[in-house]
């Protein structure tokens, strides 16, 4: 979504860094020379809880951009820019500090500033905006399951485990030259022959695979038998994969699925990442570590999987598929088919029950998922997937799921989406809205009988208020001392709020009030 805004004095730059604010754009300003604010919100990364930025903390950040002209040295200032023998004026009146608010003269007047924030005046007396009361309403995304059939049925088909590839380089090599971002997949494959004196006389102590990888992720088989998983992290890419292994006397074979998720975005020396197996051994052994690094090493770019296109209904159809009967083992595919939800509301699937891998619906791709690298706050990064309407048809669409590590789909959601919830905060300290206001000859006069504070409220897409301000798609509530304390006020020194959530829906208000 693109704005384009034409500053013709210091008011419509009030009410560009209010849609900012509201909104949680960044912008590209014009003006004399190219200024550049950015990125109000950070890339969600895999194993970081989610962030939002508030719209005050993004209005703070604009003002302050637009009004410091240096260093700032004091946690308050009254810096104002005014042009000599005129009447144009405005000020910026800001308070760094983060923790209490204070009250500041600023040419013989008194102005309240709440703790870190920018209070703005365009006529640098009349205060329209302050960035930590920026009257804004907050949308509440609710996940609401479809109502059409949501028991999917899943068939299943195991991806091909390959035991012993052609020997093409005595190392294993490297992941981002191999895939080349063609796929997420590199199969390493080697073999190692294991005499029976080698083996640890003591039934329950076994053998442990080490493997030592810079990244991203990787999964472990011997034998055609599942060893284990690990991964590194955003910070720290690289891990160790260590777990016990059941070696046999004779021929064995050790398969590792190294993955990728994407490529280097930023930062030096990017020509020289690397990623993938660095150092591999078998350690336990009567005869002690056995060192397979530079045992000879087979490779195979990509799933089978992908290559026969399975996530297409015509490569779906070249292998055969059985039906779901319990949680399916690594490396497996999982396809169902669905109804497109009701509505046109957005549509998210929810992967529940499931690990590591990616999606694609009607054969294209909506990405990676990834639910068992959770955050610090013990959740997954993002357990819902966004599925674009345009990648739907009515009926029978194809879900198909590569997953990477044990898991069960049966308790996978197709889910809408919608932002039916709204509420807004306001207290007596905040100013009357900029659009109470208006200028006239360089003086600001307001536009209403009353400029008070005032919560505002919209519903989306048309809809309606179903609770408060019932029926309308609209509305403002004004914050006024009676609604709390009627003629008398028993703590004139406690700062008044007022917090107003509602619900919007397209049914009949009336119906759903009663």
């Amino acid at each position: 979504m693109s704005h384009e805004f034409n500053f013709e004095g210091p008011y419509d730059l009030v009410k560009f860094i209010k849609t900012i604010g509201e909104n949680g754009m960044f912008a590209t300003l014009r003006l004399g020379p190219f200024i550049q604010a950015e990125w109000n919100h950070g890339f969600r990364v895999f194993g970081d809880p989610p962030s939002q930025r508030s719209a005050e903390d993004t209005a703070f950040s604009v003002a302050r951009w637009f009004s410091k002209n240096g260093s700032l040295v004091n946690y308050y200032m009254a810096r104002f820019y005014e042009q000599p023998g005129t009447k144009v004026c405005a000020a910026f009146l800001a308070s760094n500090n983060s923790k209490e608010a204070e009250t500041v003269k600023f040419r013989g007047q008194e102005y309240y500033l709440p703790a870190r924030s920018i209070s703005i005046l365009p006529d640098c007396k009349t205060v329209v905006y302050n960035t930590m009361t920026v009257v804004s309403q907050h949308n509440s995304r609710n996940f609401v399951k479809s109502r059409k059939k949501n028991k999917l049925e899943w068939n299943m088909y195991s991806e091909t485990i390959p035991a012993q590839l052609q020997v093409d380089s005595s190392l294993p090599k490297e992941l981002y030259n191999l895939t080349k971002d063609k796929t997420d997949y590199v199969w390493f494959t080697t073999t190692i022959n294991v005499d029976r004196r080698d083996m640890n006389e003591r039934k329950r102590i076994n053998p442990v695979l080490r493997v030592a990888s810079l990244g991203h992720a990787m999964v472990a088989f011997v034998n055609g038998e599942f060893i284990g998983s690990a991964h590194g992290s955003q910070i720290e890419k690289s891990f160790v994969l260590q777990h016990s292994v059941d070696l046999k006397p004779g021929i064995n074979f050790v398969t590792l699925l190294g993955t990728l998720v994407g490529l280097p975005d930023s930062g030096a020396y990017m020509e020289h990442r690397y990623a993938g197996p660095r150092g591999v051994s078998i350690l336990g052994l009567n005869t002690g570590t056995l060192d397979l690094t530079s045992n000879g090493w087979g490779h195979q770019v990509g799933l089978s999987g992908e290559t026969a296109k399975l996530f297409t209904k015509e490569g779906g159809g070249k292998v055969t598929w059985t039906k779901l009967q319990k949680a399916g083992p690594p490396v497996t595919w999982y396809k169902t088919h669905f109804d497109a939800p009701e509505g046109k509301s957005p549509v998210a699937v929810r992967m529940t029950g499931m690990n590591k891998g990616m999606i694609w619906i009607n054969g294209k791709s909506i990405g990676r998922y990834w639910m068992t690298y959770v955050s610090p706050l013990g959740e997954p990064t993002q357990s819902e997937y966004h599925i674009p309407r345009s990648y739907l048809k009515p009926t029978d669409n194809l879900m198909v799921i590569f997953e990477e590590e044990e898991a069960n789909p049966e308790k996978i959601e197709i889910l809408t989406v919608n932002r039916d919830t709204i509420c807004s905060y306001v207290t007596e300290y905040h100013p009357p809205s900029v659009k109470s206001w208006e200028r006239k000859n360089n003086k600001f006069t307001p536009v209403v009988d009353n400029a008070k504070p005032a919560a505002h409220l919209k519903c989306p897409n048309q809809k309606k208020i179903i609770a408060h301000c019932l029926g309308k798609t609209s509305c403002d509530i004004p914050i006024d001392k009676g609604l709390f304390a009627g003629k008398k006020d028993d703590c004139p020194v406690i700062r008044k709020t007022l917090a107003v959530q509602v619900k919007c829906s397209n049914k009949d208000p009336k119906r759903s009030a009663n």
